[in-house]
């Protein structure tokens, strides 16, 4: 057992005073009260603690020998029955006989005085009983004094004792009044007791502990801690989940109607709530915060919100996601678990990855140095080389040799890696292959963030400096909001115009990018993250001013140290981590790589299963290069019909064909180009057979050898 409470009444004599002092034990779980005063004050304090309703049968109150009187005067009839006292023997023999053990004492201790040996030096003269030295020394020796029944304790107090036990009981057949009568002895035996009235006049005696309270107890809705659900048809609950009476609020979290609706709380807390009240045998009723809000101090020294139910007695404990914070004038217990300040950031993954394996510079090495000048340098070749172009010298009919085929060559072998016996084929195989390589591994989806390092990130302190400025917020009126006001009064004024009035609204403005970041509790953000859908959001950054979550009481409540010894015994139970885990666990939990580039973005990569978006660049690929396709085509349609007529006027020595041989081809048959298509506009007939097709394919070669050859004489002769 334990004592609960001490009470001093201040005035025994004013009934005011009286009950203003026995006001504490109602707030106690104290029902075994042991009442010191004198006889002439224990009425007075007996009827003024049954106007308290402290002498119901839940109490059980023991007087004091000083509060009952020496021969029992204190009337009976006026105190409830079951009432225990506490009483001494006074009988004349009695008194004679504790004379004598006193005597007994006195001679036996002088007795052992005088036998102990002197302190060295001896004893100064003059007046030794007032020495603190040989006080001390009596009174040592006073204590080791013990005979029969009698022996002393530590303190110099008998350590046997005969205590008479009496109770108020019930008149007798052929009794009138209630008395006090015998019911036990505690002496060095034990103690014996039998017969007892218990208050009421019940067979069994009070609990020793109130019955089930019923508490109100604050909540609002933040997941994992506090989730609201819809009831079932009836009205009830699932396991785990409790009533809770929420008002009807719109998307801004505005109440809508003054009416209590009722909805199932469950989350994190309540399931800690659960296991609170199965601890310390009490009800709860659950109720939502009227203006949704923490808690706020105003400047008259009032408060809103949950802090504000606290401190006006309106709500017993507020479970909630409260996190510890000096500010908030109320009592938090023992922190349920570690929390901080975080960051969550969106992820970008990008599409366009067949860039990845080189860097740019690379690839303009690659592509434009690399491919066109070999392919130039091999056309100079040609140019000069007497048995190729000869300086333009020699344009047979069978010479197919031109600066884009030349072109065309180098990204056939590039590509195809077809002649690996020189050295451009070898350097083709080994782009080819470190290229392929390489691309296994871009394929991975590749995620970016920004990875902000902490509250004093540069992006954070410094938004404007980036480009476009860097977007951040939190929800106002809570802990972290506060806490950046205190300590970064600049980033708070930024901030403000990015605040969110929920966590789920900044959630959503991430994922639509109009947040690039979101400031809140670790925890809410680490749940955030593990359900998000897509896998697209990610905590960043270090914790910034780690405090913990706890429950909220009222200055003084009785339920603190309760309650924290249940938290410590859960805590080293590893119960509070089992709770964790289970509500803070999420499918988008997965440990990324991450690095950073010179531009503070974040890289990570998630390894799964590869799906479309892993394919996205080859499918942009192929479709640039059907864009690219049709605009070719579209750019010959145009130069056929409309640029060709001009180049052939302005190209009269052939220039064209080192260029392009097919351009030079082209200019070099006009009129029969349009004789053909004219021919083959109204020709009726056409072929029905593979070997009618084969042979007009050969007549048309042949006519266009035909006419280059006329186009070559015919130069000649100029």
């Amino acid at each position: 057992f334990g004592i609960i409470e001490q009470v001093a009444v201040s005035n025994a004599s004013d009934n005011a005073t009286i009950s203003k002092d026995l006001k504490e034990l109602v707030r106690t779980d104290a029902r075994i009260i042991l009442l010191y005063c004198m006889e002439g004050d224990t009425l007075n304090i007996l009827q003024v603690a049954k106007k308290l309703n402290l002498m119901t049968n839940e109490y059980l109150w023991f007087l004091t020998f000083e509060a009952i009187n020496k021969n029992r005067q204190l009337n009976a009839n006026n105190l409830p029955l079951g009432m225990l006292g506490i009483y001494y023997e006074y009988r004349e023999d009695e008194m004679e006989e504790a004379i004598k053990t006193a005597v007994a004492v006195w001679f036996r201790g002088l007795h052992q005085s005088v036998m102990a040996s002197a302190p060295p030096g001896g004893l100064p003269t003059g007046l030794p009983w007032s020495l603190p030295n040989f006080n001390c020394q009596s009174r040592h020796i006073m204590r080791n004094v013990s005979f029969d029944n009698v022996a002393f304790n530590e303190l110099g107090q008998l350590k046997f004792k005969d205590i008479t036990i009496v109770n108020v009981q019930p008149p007798m057949v052929g009794e009138e009044d209630q008395k006090w009568r015998q019911v036990g002895k505690f002496t060095t035996d034990g103690i014996q007791m039998r017969h007892i009235t218990w208050p009421g006049e019940t067979i069994h005696p009070p609990l020793g502990r109130p019955r089930r309270h019923v508490l109100r107890i604050v909540t609002r809705e933040e997941l994992p801690f506090v989730e609201y659900r819809e009831a079932s048809q009836n009205g009830t609950c699932g396991h785990f989940s409790y009533i809770c009476q929420v008002f009807e609020r719109d998307e801004n979290k505005m109440r809508i109607s003054n009416v209590t609706v009722k909805r199932c709380c469950t989350g994190l807390s309540i399931d800690f709530l659960h296991r609170l009240s199965q601890t310390l045998n009490f009800d709860f009723v659950l109720y939502e915060v009227e203006d949704y809000q923490w808690g706020t101090k105003f400047p008259d020294g009032t408060w809103d919100g949950i802090v504000g139910d606290l401190r006006s007695g309106k709500a017993d404990m507020a479970v909630a996601s409260m996190t510890i914070d000096e500010d908030r004038r109320i009592t938090f217990m023992v922190a349920i678990r570690d929390g901080a300040i975080s960051t969550t950031a969106f992820l970008v993954y990008k599409c366009i990855l067949f860039p990845e394996p080189y860097d740019y510079p690379a690839w303009c090495i690659i592509l434009v140095c690399s491919v066109h000048i070999t392919g130039a340098s091999i056309f100079f070749f040609e140019w000069f080389s007497p048995n190729g172009l000869d300086h333009g010298r020699r344009l047979s009919s069978t010479y197919k040799f031109s600066l884009f085929r030349t072109f065309w060559l180098m990204w056939a072998m590039l590509f195809g890696a077809a002649f690996v016996t020189n050295i451009w084929a070898l350097f083709a195989l080994v782009f080819t292959a470190s290229y392929t390589a390489n691309l296994a591994a871009f394929m991975i989806t590749k995620e970016e963030y920004h990875d902000l390092t902490g509250m004093h990130d540069r992006k954070l302190q410094y938004p404007m400096s980036m480009s476009p400025p860097f977007r951040f917020g939190t929800m106002p009126n809570g802990t972290t909001e506060n806490n950046i006001k205190k300590n970064n009064l600049h980033m708070y004024e930024y901030m403000k115009r990015y605040s969110q009035r929920s966590v789920e609204q900044a959630m959503e403005a991430l994922l639509k990018q109009k947040l690039d970041a979101f400031i809140y509790d670790a925890s809410v953000l680490e749940y955030q993250e593990g359900k998000d859908r897509d896998c697209k959001l990610i905590t960043v950054g270090n914790w910034y001013a780690t405090t913990g979550y706890g429950v909220g009481f009222p200055f003084g409540s009785p339920w603190l140290e309760r309650v924290n010894n249940v938290i410590l015994n859960l805590q080293s139970e590893g119960e509070m981590e089992r709770l964790k885990e289970f509500w803070l666990a999420g499918a988008c939990h997965t440990k990324r790589k991450k690095n950073t580039n010179n531009r503070g973005i974040g890289h990570g990569v998630s390894s799964s299963t590869l799906g479309i978006l892993n394919f996205t660049s080859a499918f942009i690929f192929l479709a640039a290069g059907t864009c690219l396709a049709i605009l070719t085509f579209v750019l010959e349609y145009m130069y056929f019909w409309f640029g060709r007529k001009r180049l052939s006027s302005w190209d009269k020595r052939g220039c064209c064909a080192l260029i392009s041989l097919s351009m030079g081809m082209s200019l070099s048959f006009q009129e029969s180009v349009h004789e053909a298509w004219d021919a083959h506009r109204k020709s009726k007939q056409k072929c029905t057979s593979a070997t009618c097709e084969s042979k007009l394919s050969k007549v048309n070669r042949d006519l266009r050898l035909a006419r280059i050859e006329i186009y070559r004489l015919q130069s000649e002769l100029a």
